[in-house]
């Protein structure tokens, strides 16, 4: 019976197969297997409980805990999987996937103090933490909680200093903060590890014309000049040394430079924009609304150009 059952899985016949497994004897291994084609099939209750009963049954391993504590923490039930991986790390204290499943457990429910607690332990003894860290960094600057963001992207480079993406994150964030001094630190480490970084220096330039600072600002884009660039990082180099020129308020300057990219691809909304407050600052108020109208053909909401 077990082997037909097998025979089945392997046609992807799950429902065939998982009414075979309930007609043999529930011995340990019987149940992990139904627990593991619940699981397959959406049924994550029902695969919590053969793994419950196989652990009754003398399977005593963390490994059918862990199982458990995962899928407790896919259905939401956040404090049974904290409970068990407390049942483990009582016996264990020092199991790095206990520790890592439960401060994902508490990330999902955002006892992210907890949690960060927990990574960390975890990172001693598990090197790719500080990646997963990032990742939910990541997550929640998606989210737009940026401040909390913040906390796992600053865990994250505490662990290993030299991991690039952490501190990406943390000048993305803290630019999205408006905290772009500091975000300008973590720009300056970034470039000690890495001087040739395209988007690091594009980072460093915009903090730069975000703070003011427009002749620092000028001598970072020149910096950039006959560097080798894909679309993306030229359209941004373009973008920001159009905001040099408009900062300096050389509108006829800026209008002319921009225009130049605009006729290569229309589809440039940002350089159109400032295009659009160069006019307007010159009061060729027409003009500007022409701009906008190019914008509004393309993105319709896009907001800056509501706001002007």
């Amino acid at each position: 019976m077990e082997q037909l059952a097998d025979q089945l899985i392997n046609q992807n016949q799950y429902e065939e197969a998982f009414d075979l497994y309930q007609q043999c004897e529930q011995s340990s291994p019987i149940l992990i297997k139904q627990a593991q084609l619940a699981t397959k099939i959406g049924l994550f209750k029902q695969a919590i409980n053969f793994y419950q009963l196989a652990y009754q049954k003398g399977e005593k391993r963390n490994e059918l805990l862990i199982k458990i504590g995962k899928l407790q923490t896919q259905i939401g039930n956040y404090t049974q999987a904290i409970q068990t991986y407390n049942q483990i790390l009582n016996v264990d204290e020092n199991n790095p996937i206990a520790m890592g499943e439960l401060g994902y457990t508490l990330y999902c429910k955002e006892d992210h103090v907890q949690a960060i607690s927990q990574f960390t332990k975890c990172s001693k003894y598990i090197s790719i933490v500080p990646k997963f860290l990032s990742k939910l960094g990541e997550e929640l600057k998606s989210e737009y909680k940026y401040n909390t963001a913040k906390l796992y992207y600053l865990t994250a480079y505490q662990i290993k200093k030299d991991f690039k993406d952490s501190l990406f994150g943390l000048i993305d964030t803290c630019l999205k903060l408006e905290e772009y001094e500091q975000s300008l630190q973590y720009c300056q480490i970034l470039l000690q590890l890495d001087p040739n970084c395209i988007i690091a220096n594009l980072r460093k330039l915009k903090l730069k014309i975000l703070t003011n600072k427009i002749e620092e600002a000028e001598q970072v884009a020149n910096q950039l000049d006959g560097v080798p660039l894909n679309y993306q990082t030229e359209y941004q180099l373009v973008d920001l040394k159009g905001l040099i020129l408009f900062k300096k308020q050389q509108y006829l300057d800026c209008i002319a430079y921009l225009k130049d990219f605009i006729e290569q691809d229309q589809y440039q909304i940002k350089l159109i924009v400032t295009v659009a407050k160069c006019y307007y600052k010159l009061e060729r108020y027409e003009e500007a609304l022409n701009q906008l109208e190019m914008v509004f053909d393309v993105y319709q909401h896009y907001y800056p150009a509501l706001q002007l």
